[in-house]
């Protein structure tokens, strides 16, 4: 079953023109979802992101957080998947090119499966490569989950190209800003860096968690910005996003990388992923 324009459908029965602005001019975004039995996962901080991306677009009428929690709801009870990923589109509704008819948000959402765990034990591990090719121009843009990824997927077949699974994306003034689909962090000690959101990365809701919860992972977290160059300054890199939680990078180029502090982290972050998602409908963690 999905959800969209107000109503549940059998996915199979749904058509959904290709006059849409979000076919014609990715004139949206899109919320990924973990859910863990029929619950999100982190759903106060998506519901946050969602009303700020609405605001950036200038999105109007978008459903409170309460209707939202309830359609997901419905949703999750409707299909039969007790663990995966929902996603959720916003597009601007009507017609218009450039000039948009209607500034009205419309809604697609679906649900899929994917396992039985809250993240993967032991942490996915990846080779990666950096990015060069294309580059970032680190505006805010780069800070919403906005329709148009085609950046990061070159840097995707860059990576196929390369045989490797991951890439490592930069900004125009050569600094790292995130992974295809991640956010990405580095370990030194018990210094624990990411680039900061000026940078142009995504503001990844498992990024604002471990940003906000580094005293329970027992790390001092740094915001700053890092070149490729001082890659061989740390023991670990790793990526986060709502699918995985946690996965090691074990190589870029070169250089090997160890995965303890991520193994740790993944650990304390199933905790806090099912303790969020316990009562979602009631109080937000």
């Amino acid at each position: 079953m999905v959800y969209h324009k107000g109503e549940f459908h059998h996915a199979q029965s749904l058509d959904i023109s290709f006059n849409n602005r979000a076919f014609r001019y990715a004139d949206g975004f899109f919320e990924a979802v973990r859910f863990y039995n029929r619950k999100p996962i982190f759903w106060s901080y998506h519901l946050a992101r969602i009303e700020q991306t609405c605001a950036f677009l200038k999105l109007e009428e978008c459903p409170s957080s309460e209707m939202l929690t309830d359609l997901v709801n419905n949703l999750l009870m409707k299909n039969d998947v007790d663990t995966g990923t929902l996603r959720i589109v916003f597009y601007r509704s009507g017609g218009g090119k450039y000039f948009p008819e209607s500034n009205m948000a419309e809604i697609f959402m679906e649900v899929s499966g994917s396992g039985l765990e809250v993240y993967p034990s032991p942490v996915v591990t990846k080779k990666a490569v950096i990015f060069e090719d294309r580059k970032s121009s680190g505006n805010p843009f780069g800070n919403y989950k906005l329709i148009d990824k085609t950046l990061h997927i070159l840097a995707a077949v860059h990576a196929l190209e390369n045989q490797v699974s991951e890439a490592i994306l930069l900004n125009e003034a050569g600094y790292i800003t995130e992974a295809v689909s991640s956010n990405v962090f580095f370990v030194s000690g018990t210094d624990l860096v990411t680039p900061p959101l000026i940078d142009g990365g995504l503001n990844g809701v498992i990024r604002r968690v471990i940003i906000e919860k580094a005293h329970q992972f027992n790390m001092n977290l740094k915001e700053e910005s890092v070149l490729p160059s001082q890659l061989s300054n740390f023991q670990e890199v790793f990526t986060t996003n709502t699918g995985s939680g946690i996965a090691s990078i074990s190589s870029i180029g070169d250089k090997v990388y160890k995965s303890e502090r991520a193994e740790q982290m993944q650990s304390v972050l199933t905790t806090l992923a099912i303790n969020s998602c316990s009562d979602f409908l009631g109080s937000q963690p």
